[in-house]
């Protein structure tokens, strides 16, 4: 059974009370509401491609606030950008295809 994932849906989701870790994420853990996007928008994809980037980059291992936002254009491709919250960029990464069903999405 396909899962979806409505803008509706996330509106559940503010703040935060339960805070998930993943073996394979080392010490990075993840909230419910991102744990909900991987799950009902089947994008587990995206929180590995925000591990990878807090992996490789020592700006982001420092930064303890992350705003992480993903937009897809109607062409399919998309965009996955990291701020401090300030609108300070601090990664960005190109999607060549997303079949992510919201049109932006915000973590």
């Amino acid at each position: 059974m396909t899962k979806t994932l409505t803008e509706s849906d996330l509106t559940q989701f503010i703040g935060s009370e339960v805070v998930y870790t993943n073996p394979s994420y080392g010490r990075i853990s993840y909230t419910e509401g991102a744990r909900y996007v991987a799950e009902a928008g089947e994008a587990w994809w995206l929180l590995d491609l925000i591990v990878s980037h807090i992996r490789t980059k020592p700006r982001l291992r420092q930064e303890a606030f992350q705003v992480w936002t993903l937009t897809v254009k109607a062409d399919h491709t998309g965009l996955v950008r990291c701020t401090d919250g300030n609108h300070t960029r601090l990664a960005s990464q190109r999607l060549p295809y997303t079949d992510f069903p919201l049109a932006t999405m915000t973590l």
